[in-house]
């Protein structure tokens, strides 16, 4: 089904998970070269990004699920 504007109606919210996980998995890279210090910001920094980019596989998932 299209909308007005030509787009489909399916939602592709998992695209921004994986962005948001992209962003964090940088982060804690870019942490763990500024300090020493910095260790444990970095750590969860990765391990949020890791929860997050598999949140986002099963949102994939389920979209795909849907527009079948």
């Amino acid at each position: 089904m299209e909308t007005i504007d030509g787009q489909n109606g399916t939602s592709e919210t998992a695209v921004w998970y994986f962005v948001v996980a992209t962003f964090l998995f940088v982060g804690g890279v870019f942490a763990l070269t500024m300090a020493e210090g910095l260790m444990a910001i970095a750590a969860i920094a990765i391990g949020l990004g890791a929860v997050i980019a598999i949140v986002g596989a099963f949102v994939f998932k389920q979209e795909n699920r849907r527009s079948k």
